[in-house]
């Protein structure tokens, strides 16, 4: 059987922004392609908000939910994710973020590469704290939401990352 397109998606393109906004109303992963050939596998329910083109000084994206990242390798130009409740600085890169509006905690595991994350400032504006912390490999962070506070894992366990491994769409 086919698909089309709105049944896939509910993608709003709007001309006054230059905003495209996902989500994922299916019940698998979806593969996203965006303009700076960087991939993003959106989970069920996940949520994704990119620029038609991005900015010659970054690259800026707004997500919610669980979505696994694979980021085009730029360092004239940071790869940056505003979630519900964190900041994500990416360097070139394949990452796992969960974070949704209801969730009692939000965390960040590293397959690849560099990133920083921060917890949003007062009033969840999308400004930083001043609370940047640096993962690698293996490092993942989570954000416990009722102490408001970042904590780092320095080896992770990986498991939790297979289903995004040789995934085919």
């Amino acid at each position: 059987f086919f698909l089309n397109k709105s049944q896939l998606w509910n993608e709003k393109e709007q001309l006054s922004s230059q905003q495209i906004h996902l989500v994922n109303k299916t019940g698998f992963i979806i593969k996203k392609i965006l303009p700076d050939q960087s991939v993003v596998y959106l989970n069920p329910q996940a949520s994704l908000t990119y620029p038609v083109e991005f900015k010659k000084t970054s690259r800026d994206v707004i997500m919610e939910g669980e979505c696994f990242f694979e980021i085009t390798k730029n360092p004239n130009q940071p790869f940056i994710i505003s979630s519900n409740h964190i900041i994500t600085k990416v360097w070139g890169t394949s990452f796992r973020i969960s974070d949704s509006k209801d969730g009692s905690s939000a965390n960040v595991i590293v397959v690849t590469g560099k990133v920083s994350v921060s917890k949003k400032g007062e009033g969840r504006t999308g400004a930083k704290s001043a609370d940047e912390v640096f993962l690698l490999p293996k490092e993942s962070i989570v954000l416990k939401r009722k102490k408001d506070v970042l904590y780092k894992n320095k080896q992770t366990d990986m498991s939790s990352l297979t289903t995004w491994n040789h995934v085919e769409l």
